[in-house]
């Protein structure tokens, strides 16, 4: 074996050439008071990286998808039917939460459909549903709002409306939701 040996420097022959830089003595010194010398903490520091390379691992293993698109255009619905068709559905709480958006939705979108009528032009056509129209527009959007079955009793009546029906046809000129119908 030939070996060269410089004051920081050393380099075996023998083998593919490694530089092993030596660091001088003062040096070393210094850079001890940043190692940790409990044991606890090394271990504590140790397990978290375990943990943190068991999470890359399977963060790397994730497919990851980019949905772009314009509103309305069904990004999230994409991602509720991968959550369907390869998980276990949703969970009751998932449920229950989905039943009132979707509550929140006929609530709003009703409303901006009967309140587009005046800016459209449109009349109510059944002058015996201007109390459901009534009551849908004393709701206050803004407050927490009970869904009751009168509620829906008015809902049914004011969208059985051929003004209502004539405004949602024009939904597009107001940008109604998808969600409306």
């Amino acid at each position: 074996m030939v070996s060269y040996k410089t004051t920081d420097v050393e380099i075996s022959l023998d083998k593919p050439i490694t530089i092993v830089r030596r660091m001088p003595s003062k040096v070393n010194k210094i850079l001890d008071c940043f190692k940790t010398t409990r044991g606890s903490e090394r271990r504590t520091s140790i397990d978290l990286e375990k943990k943190l390379a068991t999470w890359m691992k399977s963060y790397n293993k994730a497919i990851k998808i980019l949905l772009l698109g314009a509103g309305e255009s069904g990004k999230t619905t994409i991602i509720k039917q991968m959550k369907i068709l390869h998980f276990q559905g949703f969970t009751d709480s998932e449920r229950m939460e989905k039943a009132r958006e979707i509550r929140g939705n006929i609530l709003e979108c009703i409303i901006l459909i009967t309140k587009q009528m005046s800016r459209l032009g449109i009349e109510i056509k059944n002058k015996q549903n201007i109390q459901s129209f009534d009551y849908l527009w004393s709701i206050d959007l803004e407050q927490d709002f009970v869904f009751t079955p009168e509620f829906f009793i008015h809902v049914k009546k004011v969208w059985d409306d051929p003004g209502t029906q004539e405004s949602y046809d024009k939904g597009p000129s107001y940008q109604l939701p998808d969600c409306a119908k």
